[in-house]
């Protein structure tokens, strides 16, 4: 052991809730999961309930920052035919909102509004 540290009883005592047997075992297990990490990143926790809420509404499991971020991107992308197009965030806002005011599902106002889209864009081609 390098450091002894001084912790709050309130640390000490949420951790003795998860492992009564060991606490201190039970801090060094989390504080390995940062070793790697620079300490002057910013992070951001994700509690249980709401990445339980991420992965239901990104239909995927999670275990990592790179699998959150990629889930994410593939998300806000509209695929047809192996072709790729980027969608905003402030676009998705924009679609909810309005799928709210018409009383319809998100997913099918959207693909309603794509269609209607892809229809302009094909005027005078077909």
């Amino acid at each position: 052991m390098i450091v002894n540290l001084k912790i709050p009883d309130a640390v000490y005592e949420q951790y003795k809730k998860y492992s009564s047997t060991d606490p201190e075992k039970a801090m060094a297990t989390q504080l390995m999961k940062f070793v790697e990490l620079d300490p002057q990143t910013r992070f951001i926790l994700i509690p249980q309930k709401e990445r339980q809420a991420l992965e239901l509404l990104l239909e995927k499991h999670l275990e990592n920052a790179t699998e959150l971020v990629g889930a994410v991107q593939a998300a806000l992308m509209v695929r047809m035919d192996g072709v790729e197009i980027p969608v905003s965030p402030d676009v998705l806002n924009v679609l909810r909102q309005q799928a709210a005011f018409e009383g319809m599902e998100e997913k099918d106002y959207a693909k309603m509004k794509l269609a209607e889209g892809v229809h302009v864009a094909a005027q005078g081609y077909v």
